[in-house]
């Protein structure tokens, strides 16, 4: 880190030059890393390790900042930030893995989150990050995950999940809550979500496609000012019914289940500390009650105070 303060701003560059770090729970072997020695590794003993992270990032960061205006104010905001990043990316991450995956079940082989330990995969996460005028700034964010596909020796990763990010950002301002923003959209395209999710005795198939976008025009009360909106169009039949009962109270969501061929597209969207969902179906015809309003093909729940909703999806997550 090299950094210089000169009247009210400081400036200097972030170096990261491929740094590994590792996680090793207390039942495991001081000298052994989370790629060695897979066969003698204990069920018992949780490793967790990024590898190859590298950034290079300039900076400069006023002390006193007087423009107050914010960055969602100002007209095209993303112009003068496209033009100036670099050839390549000056963030990239090789793989995150874990000896057990996150439901915490023993994998011989490991469990990547992201990136592959394949010489010749691409980096589990890639972006172009700037940080200036107390504004940090992500473009062409990439991360990739693959997930296993058996193979005639054994199992390989190569059926790939990419999370797409474009036009992100952070405002710092003047470091009050009050003055800060942020906004990120992602693109999500054949993410597998099935380990990160409740085991299912008869299973299912939990790779999804969608957008996601959120943002927030102050940290002062993040819950009202943040609007987000999550639009799944790629999803399985059984991943739809795990889905729609997160989001639906539990006799409608059992309804829609039971009686709909197919489920298309799920949207869930945060606005003023209330959510609104609404599912695109394909079903025989139903009537329901208070605060749903049905159609041929929709079906739209509106206005559920965010903690009356995440404790809906707590108690089917458990």
């Amino acid at each position: 880190l090299r950094a210089d303060i000169k009247e009210n701003r400081a400036t200097g560059t972030l170096n990261i030059d491929s740094m590994d770090m590792e996680y090793r729970g207390e039942k495991c072997d001081n000298h052994e890393t989370i790629i060695q020695n897979r066969n003698e590794i204990s069920n018992e003993c949780y490793k967790f390790r990024i590898e190859d992270i590298s950034l290079l990032l300039p900076f400069s960061h006023s002390l006193y900042p007087t423009d107050s205006t914010k960055l969602h104010e100002k007209a095209l905001p993303y112009m003068e930030f496209a033009r100036n990043f670099q050839e390549k990316p000056n963030l990239t991450l090789r793989f995150a893995a874990s000896t057990h995956n996150p439901r915490m079940t023993f994998q011989k082989d490991s469990f990547f989150f992201v990136g592959s330990i394949a010489p010749e995969a691409e980096a589990g996460v890639s972006a172009f990050v700037d940080y200036r005028n107390n504004i940090l700034y992500i473009n062409e964010l990439k991360i990739v995950s693959l997930r296993p596909e058996r193979a005639k020796k054994g199992i390989r990763l190569n059926q790939k999940g990419v999370v797409v990010g474009e036009n992100i950002f952070f405002n710092l301002a003047d470091l009050n809550p009050k003055n800060m923003e942020y906004s990120c959209f992602l693109q999500i395209k054949s993410l597998d979500l099935e380990p990160y999710l409740p085991k299912s005795k008869s299973g299912y198939n939990g790779i999804i496609s969608g957008d996601m976008k959120i943002s927030s025009f102050s940290l002062h009360d993040p819950i009202y000012s943040t609007d987000a909106r999550i639009s799944i169009y790629e999803l399985s039949p059984e991943f739809s019914g795990f889905i729609t009962r997160l989001i639906m109270p539990n006799q409608l969501a059992e309804g829609i289940i039971d009686r709909t061929l197919d489920i298309p597209s799920i949207d869930v969207q945060l606005a003023g500390g209330l959510i609104y969902t609404s599912i695109q179906i394909k079903r025989e015809a139903l009537g329901f009650g208070l605060l749903v309003r049905t159609s041929d093909e929709e079906i739209k729940q509106e206005r559920i105070p965010l903690g009356r909703f995440l404790e809906r999806a707590k108690s089917e997550f458990n």
